[in-house]
């Protein structure tokens, strides 16, 4: 929907290419029997660890852009109902980023246990202790769930400000 069709094609390729080597170091990783995230245990985990960072930094700064190019046109071939769904998913996709940046100045996301402790079937969320993974699942989420939630649940734009709205509370809310 944007008119920006080469700044839209150059952030698919990032997209692509950021989120290929993020998968690919986690799933070498697990095949090498280690952690992926926050592993900095002998030079080569830290260098993947590092790779895997640059790559997602570049794709929120490339996210920021696209979020900024929705903000800025005034034009759209889309309802208002919608636009206001992707305007929102997108900023709160980058505010909900910054936890990224708490659990890597941790170096975890387990807070009151050791990581990797036992958790819920599946995603290992930490069942005993809070856990900075469910926040940021969710708030990284916000990407595809709010413009959904405009889709299939809205009328229109006013229920998906108040949508977008408690959603952004309780992401907050799981942080805490």
């Amino acid at each position: 929907y944007l008119d920006a069709r080469k700044i839209v094609k150059a952030y698919s390729w990032i997209l692509v290419i950021t989120m290929f080597v993020e998968m690919a170091a986690i799933c070498l990783q697990s095949f090498r029997g280690t952690t992926s995230h926050f592993n900095i245990s002998n030079a080569f985990n830290g260098i993947v660890f590092a790779i895997m960072g640059i790559g997602i930094l570049t794709f929120t700064i490339a996210t920021a852009v696209i979020c900024f190019l929705y903000f800025r046109q005034q034009k759209f071939d889309l309802s208002p109902m919608m636009l206001w769904s992707f305007r929102l998913g997108l900023l709160f996709f980058l505010i909900f980023s910054s936890e990224g940046g708490i659990m890597i100045s941790l170096m975890r996301h387990t807070i009151g246990l050791k990581d990797g402790s036992e958790g819920l079937p599946f995603v290992n969320w930490s069942n005993f202790a809070g856990d900075l993974r469910v926040a940021h699942f969710f708030g990284m989420h916000s990407l595809q769930i709010i413009p959904l939630a405009g889709y299939f649940f809205c009328s229109g734009k006013r229920q998906v400000f108040l949508f977008s709205g408690l959603y952004f509370l309780w992401v907050c809310v799981l942080i805490i």
